[in-house]
């Protein structure tokens, strides 16, 4: 069975009071829609629910499907829900849907109405699921082309389902990161607090963020966005930051207000720069051709570097294949943590190749993410040339060419500083003496 996020349901993101957007145009049935687009409703078993509204304004007669699953929720605050069959059959003891199946002509609309059947006593709790409606071009599943295959388009009403009895909402914040925000237009800060729902009913919490520097003083303040939080899930609550906070040490605490609990989570954290967060940037500095490749193996020499502002643990796939893109080999990479400025050197050891050309890649990866890339090409009982080489021993060595050469431009810069004073001596010492003309150097009776 799928677990189907929400999001590819056309849902908004902020809690389960979501909208859905109309279809796209790459479905071929925009204009469909549904609404409303939550239901937040106290019930019993045999409610009826409000009604829900199908319209339909592609211009095109369209067939609808319509059933009721459970639904989850999401770091994101979005639901998800499964597909399958077991999944259809737990909605349908959750509530019905009336009409199941049923055809809306172009510019047309109809009500559905939706009961509750939830046979479990359930007193002070909720229940959670979706409405999902799939609609399908004409009435026999064919476009005017004559392809047996249409697009389906899926929306969902959401349905928040509370039941009576003493209710208590409770939720508590468990934890909160400092992390780089949008850098358009300017560098932003972004801050996530993680809110738990102990309880057996949603709940919709209240935060506050605060910010102080290294002195205690409030340097900003923001509210989180509110949103619906369901039993048993965790979800996360991001702000962005956009006042421009310089270099400097930080505090930054939220408090969270749930039903009747209130609770807190405090981070410290530096900047290095105004809204600049201590950042790692890995690149391959050297990826050196396969000296020895043949049948029995192949070796090569990494070395990755740290251009960035805070440790970096470098993750990332060493891939070989022919010239031509196949693939013969694939292998994880991890490296142990790199200090800002520092690298770390490896050496790879991949399968034997045979004659031709290939290909020899490696990506450092944040996720699915790529950070960087180096590929080699390279012939096995090729040795690589001079040219290939000597580039492999400066790429890795780098700060030793570095080194060298500012120390030579200093000693160069120095003996020109001295002997441009000396001169200086030299062309006083004859202007104010006539006697001393001579060149430096000379005899005094020449």
């Amino acid at each position: 069975m799928r677990r189907i996020p929400l999001l590819l349901t056309a849902l908004a993101s902020l809690g389960l009071s979501c909208a859905v957007a109309p279809a796209g145009a790459a479905t071929g049935l925009g204009g469909v829609s549904v609404a409303p687009a939550s239901i937040d409703a106290e019930v019993r078993a045999g409610s009826a629910l409000p009604p829900i509204s199908v319209s339909n304004d592609t211009g095109r007669r369209v067939l609808v499907r319509a059933f009721v699953v459970p639904a989850s929720q999401d770091l994101s605050g979005l639901p998800a829900f499964e597909l399958g069959a077991a999944s259809r059959r737990s909605g349908r003891s959750l509530a019905t849907v009336s009409p199941a199946r049923f055809a809306l002509p172009a510019a047309g609309a109809r009500s559905v109405s939706v009961r509750v059947r939830d046979p479990e006593p359930r007193t002070g709790a909720g229940s959670y699921g979706v409405v999902v409606f799939e609609a399908v071009r004409g009435g026999d599943g064919t476009t005017d082309e004559g392809s047996v295959v249409d697009a389906r388009l899926r929306l969902t009403t959401n349905l928040l389902l509370t039941y009576p009895g003493k209710v208590r909402r409770t939720g508590e914040i468990v934890s909160l990161r400092a992390e780089q925000g949008p850098a358009a237009p300017a560098r932003t800060l972004r801050f996530v607090a993680r809110v738990r729902n102990p309880g057996r009913i949603h709940v919709r919490p209240t935060a506050v963020l605060r910010v102080r520097d290294d002195a205690g003083r409030l340097v900003t303040r923001a509210g989180l966005t509110p949103g619906n939080v369901l039993p048993g899930a965790d979800r996360e609550f991001p702000v962005v930051v956009r006042k421009l906070l310089p270099a400097g040490r930080y505090t930054a605490r939220v408090t969270v207000q749930a039903g009747r609990r209130r609770s807190t989570r405090t981070v410290a954290f530096e900047l290095v720069g105004p809204n600049e967060l201590p950042t790692p940037a890995l690149r391959v500095a050297s990826l050196s051709t396969p000296d020895d490749a043949d049948a029995g193996g192949t070796r090569t020499r990494l070395t990755v570097i740290n251009r960035g502002t805070a440790p970096g643990t470098p993750r990332g796939e060493v891939i070989l294949a022919t010239a031509g893109g196949r693939r013969l080999a694939r292998r994880p990479l991890r490296l142990g943590v790199v200090r800002p400025g520092a690298r770390a050197r490896t050496e790879l050891r991949l399968p034997g190749v045979t004659e031709g050309p290939h290909r020899l890649t490696v990506r450092l990866l944040d996720g699915d993410r790529e950070l960087d890339a180096r590929t080699v090409v390279f012939t096995p009982g090729t040795a690589p040339g001079l040219w290939s080489r000597a580039l492999d021993w400066a790429a890795t060595h780098v700060p030793l060419l570095l080194g060298a050469f500012a120390a030579l431009l200093l000693g160069v810069t120095l003996s020109v500083g001295l002997y441009v004073r000396r001169l200086r001596r030299t062309v006083v010492a004859v202007v104010s003496d006539p006697s001393a003309r001579r060149v430096p150097g000379t005899p005094a009776g020449s």
